[in-house]
Protein backbone atom coordinates (compact mmCIF):
# COMPACT_ATOMS: atom_id res chain seq x y z
CA UNK A 1 0.00 0.00 0.00
CA UNK A 2 3.12 2.49 0.60
CA UNK A 3 4.35 1.60 -2.88
CA UNK A 4 0.92 2.49 -4.11
CA UNK A 5 0.77 5.80 -2.15
CA UNK A 6 4.17 6.88 -3.58
CA UNK A 7 3.66 5.78 -6.97
CA UNK A 8 0.30 7.61 -6.89
CA UNK A 9 1.95 10.97 -5.08
CA UNK A 10 4.79 10.84 -7.90
CA UNK A 11 1.60 11.06 -10.68
CA UNK A 12 -0.49 13.27 -9.21
CA UNK A 13 3.08 15.79 -8.86
CA UNK A 14 3.41 15.24 -12.85
CA UNK A 15 -0.32 15.71 -13.38
CA UNK A 16 0.27 19.42 -11.39
CA UNK A 17 3.39 20.20 -13.16
CA UNK A 18 1.77 19.76 -16.86
CA UNK A 19 -1.39 21.87 -15.57
CA UNK A 20 1.23 24.32 -14.25
CA UNK A 21 0.39 26.73 -16.36
CA UNK A 22 -3.27 26.87 -16.08
CA UNK A 23 -3.00 26.66 -12.03
CA UNK A 24 -1.04 30.33 -12.87
CA UNK A 25 -3.73 31.71 -13.64
CA UNK A 26 -4.94 31.44 -10.57
CA UNK A 27 -3.94 33.72 -7.08
CA UNK A 28 -5.78 31.35 -4.61
CA UNK A 29 -6.18 27.61 -5.19
CA UNK A 30 -7.28 25.05 -2.83
CA UNK A 31 -6.23 21.57 -3.02
CA UNK A 32 -9.21 19.11 -1.20
CA UNK A 33 -7.76 15.68 0.08
CA UNK A 34 -3.85 17.38 -0.24
CA UNK A 35 -2.67 14.18 1.70
CA UNK A 36 1.05 15.55 3.13
CA UNK A 37 0.56 18.66 0.29
CA UNK A 38 3.19 17.84 -2.26
CA UNK A 39 0.77 19.52 -4.33
CA UNK A 40 0.11 22.85 -2.50
CA UNK A 41 4.58 22.83 -1.70
CA UNK A 42 4.80 23.21 -5.67
CA UNK A 43 1.64 25.48 -6.38
CA UNK A 44 3.25 27.92 -3.55
CA UNK A 45 6.48 27.56 -5.13
CA UNK A 46 5.30 28.86 -8.12
CA UNK A 47 3.55 32.03 -6.45
CA UNK A 48 0.15 30.92 -6.21
CA UNK A 49 -1.44 31.52 -2.60
CA UNK A 50 -2.43 27.60 -2.34
CA UNK A 51 -3.90 25.70 0.94
CA UNK A 52 -4.71 22.03 1.36
CA UNK A 53 -7.68 20.65 3.24
CA UNK A 54 -7.02 16.84 4.26
CA UNK A 55 -9.10 14.49 6.80
CA UNK A 56 -5.76 12.85 8.07
CA UNK A 57 -2.90 15.21 7.24
CA UNK A 58 -2.18 18.34 9.09
CA UNK A 59 1.45 20.67 7.96
CA UNK A 60 2.37 23.81 7.06
CA UNK A 61 0.42 22.97 3.57
CA UNK A 62 -2.15 21.41 4.85
CA UNK A 63 -5.35 21.85 7.40
CA UNK A 64 -6.75 19.04 8.90
CA UNK A 65 -10.26 19.24 8.15
CA UNK A 66 -13.34 17.56 6.48
CA UNK A 67 -13.86 18.48 3.03
CA UNK A 68 -18.02 18.11 4.06
CA UNK A 69 -17.32 21.16 6.48
CA UNK A 70 -14.58 23.43 5.04
CA UNK A 71 -13.46 25.48 7.18
CA UNK A 72 -13.65 28.67 4.94
CA UNK A 73 -15.42 31.72 4.51
CA UNK A 74 -17.65 31.84 0.91
CA UNK A 75 -16.11 33.25 -2.42
CA UNK A 76 -12.36 32.67 -0.85
CA UNK A 77 -11.17 30.80 -3.38
CA UNK A 78 -10.78 30.62 -7.44
CA UNK A 79 -9.59 27.42 -7.96
CA UNK A 80 -10.69 24.02 -5.94
CA UNK A 81 -8.59 20.88 -6.74
CA UNK A 82 -10.38 17.32 -6.26
CA UNK A 83 -8.03 14.89 -7.68
CA UNK A 84 -8.16 11.07 -7.59
CA UNK A 85 -10.87 11.94 -4.24
CA UNK A 86 -14.35 11.82 -6.19
CA UNK A 87 -13.94 7.67 -6.40
CA UNK A 88 -13.22 7.22 -3.04
CA UNK A 89 -16.84 8.75 -1.89
CA UNK A 90 -20.25 8.08 -1.42
CA UNK A 91 -22.88 9.79 -3.63
CA UNK A 92 -23.97 11.51 -0.50
CA UNK A 93 -20.74 12.48 0.46
CA UNK A 94 -19.71 13.22 -2.87
CA UNK A 95 -22.99 15.83 -2.84
CA UNK A 96 -21.81 17.24 0.26
CA UNK A 97 -18.36 17.96 -0.90
CA UNK A 98 -19.40 19.65 -4.68
CA UNK A 99 -21.69 21.53 -2.81
CA UNK A 100 -18.55 23.05 -0.26
CA UNK A 101 -16.73 23.60 -2.98
CA UNK A 102 -19.19 25.84 -5.01
CA UNK A 103 -19.58 27.65 -1.75
CA UNK A 104 -15.88 28.49 -1.36
CA UNK A 105 -15.48 29.53 -4.98
CA UNK A 106 -15.80 32.79 -6.42
CA UNK A 107 -18.03 33.64 -8.93
CA UNK A 108 -16.40 32.16 -12.27
CA UNK A 109 -14.02 30.58 -9.87
CA UNK A 110 -12.89 26.88 -12.01
CA UNK A 111 -13.87 23.01 -9.61
CA UNK A 112 -10.62 20.97 -11.58
CA UNK A 113 -11.52 17.14 -11.19
CA UNK A 114 -9.48 14.27 -11.94
CA UNK A 115 -10.68 10.95 -11.71
CA UNK A 116 -9.59 7.19 -13.50
CA UNK A 117 -11.47 5.46 -16.32
CA UNK A 118 -13.65 3.58 -14.97
CA UNK A 119 -11.68 0.47 -15.83
CA UNK A 120 -8.88 1.36 -13.45
CA UNK A 121 -10.88 1.71 -10.69
CA UNK A 122 -11.79 -1.05 -9.43
CA UNK A 123 -8.08 -1.46 -9.04
CA UNK A 124 -7.73 0.16 -5.82
CA UNK A 125 -10.11 -1.44 -2.98
CA UNK A 126 -10.47 2.23 -1.58
CA UNK A 127 -12.60 3.36 -4.35
CA UNK A 128 -15.99 3.35 -4.08
CA UNK A 129 -17.46 3.85 -7.69
CA UNK A 130 -16.26 5.02 -10.58
CA UNK A 131 -17.43 8.28 -12.96
CA UNK A 132 -17.64 8.78 -16.29
CA UNK A 133 -17.36 12.14 -17.73
CA UNK A 134 -20.61 11.79 -18.50
CA UNK A 135 -22.21 11.48 -14.98
CA UNK A 136 -19.32 14.19 -13.90
CA UNK A 137 -20.55 16.78 -16.54
CA UNK A 138 -24.94 15.49 -15.15
CA UNK A 139 -23.48 15.64 -11.36
CA UNK A 140 -22.33 19.44 -12.25
CA UNK A 141 -24.75 21.01 -14.42
CA UNK A 142 -28.36 19.29 -13.51
CA UNK A 143 -27.77 19.71 -10.11
CA UNK A 144 -31.91 19.61 -9.22
CA UNK A 145 -31.63 16.50 -10.51
CA UNK A 146 -30.04 15.37 -7.52
CA UNK A 147 -32.08 18.05 -5.35
CA UNK A 148 -28.96 20.39 -5.05
CA UNK A 149 -28.84 24.04 -6.19
CA UNK A 150 -24.78 24.62 -7.51
CA UNK A 151 -24.23 26.15 -10.72
CA UNK A 152 -21.58 24.63 -12.80
CA UNK A 153 -20.69 24.82 -16.27
CA UNK A 154 -18.23 22.59 -17.86
CA UNK A 155 -15.29 24.36 -19.87
CA UNK A 156 -13.24 21.60 -20.82
CA UNK A 157 -12.48 18.08 -20.67
CA UNK A 158 -9.18 16.00 -21.59
CA UNK A 159 -8.46 12.15 -21.15
CA UNK A 160 -5.05 12.00 -19.71
CA UNK A 161 -3.08 9.14 -21.72
CA UNK A 162 -0.36 6.75 -20.10
CA UNK A 163 3.31 7.76 -20.99
CA UNK A 164 4.83 5.19 -23.35
CA UNK A 165 8.47 5.48 -22.25
CA UNK A 166 10.08 3.52 -25.04
CA UNK A 167 8.38 5.61 -27.72
CA UNK A 168 8.45 8.50 -26.21
CA UNK A 169 12.11 8.18 -25.51
CA UNK A 170 12.40 7.28 -29.58
CA UNK A 171 10.71 10.86 -30.45
CA UNK A 172 12.90 12.37 -28.22
CA UNK A 173 16.06 11.01 -29.24
CA UNK A 174 15.63 11.52 -33.00
CA UNK A 175 14.64 15.45 -32.45
CA UNK A 176 10.69 15.16 -32.68
CA UNK A 177 9.50 14.98 -29.02
CA UNK A 178 7.11 17.95 -30.34
CA UNK A 179 5.67 15.68 -33.12
CA UNK A 180 4.76 13.05 -30.26
CA UNK A 181 3.40 15.35 -27.81
CA UNK A 182 1.09 17.68 -30.61
CA UNK A 183 0.21 14.02 -32.63
CA UNK A 184 1.03 11.08 -30.67
CA UNK A 185 -0.76 11.64 -27.81
CA UNK A 186 -3.58 13.53 -29.26
CA UNK A 187 -4.18 10.54 -31.16
CA UNK A 188 -3.78 7.88 -28.72
CA UNK A 189 -6.93 10.26 -26.64
CA UNK A 190 -9.04 9.68 -30.07
CA UNK A 191 -8.19 6.41 -29.70
CA UNK A 192 -8.49 6.12 -26.26
CA UNK A 193 -5.00 3.95 -26.12
CA UNK A 194 -3.57 3.54 -22.81
CA UNK A 195 -6.33 6.16 -21.05
CA UNK A 196 -5.84 6.18 -17.12
CA UNK A 197 -8.02 9.55 -16.15
CA UNK A 198 -10.46 11.97 -16.74
CA UNK A 199 -9.86 15.66 -16.12
CA UNK A 200 -12.80 18.06 -16.34
CA UNK A 201 -12.63 21.78 -15.95
CA UNK A 202 -16.17 23.04 -14.01
CA UNK A 203 -16.74 27.16 -14.28
CA UNK A 204 -18.93 28.07 -10.82
CA UNK A 205 -22.12 30.48 -12.07
CA UNK A 206 -23.06 32.52 -9.40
Amino acid sequence: MASDEVKWEKYDLQMTESYLRYFLNFKKILDIGAYKGKRVKLLRENGIDAIGVDLNQSNKYVIKADAKKLPFEKNSFECVILSHIIEHLTFSDLKKVISEAYRVLKNKGILFIATPVPKDVWDDCSHVRPYTFKAIKQLLEQPNYIGESWRFKVTRKEYKVRANEILRGIFYHIGLFGFYKRFIVPLQNILKLGLIEIVVLAEAKK
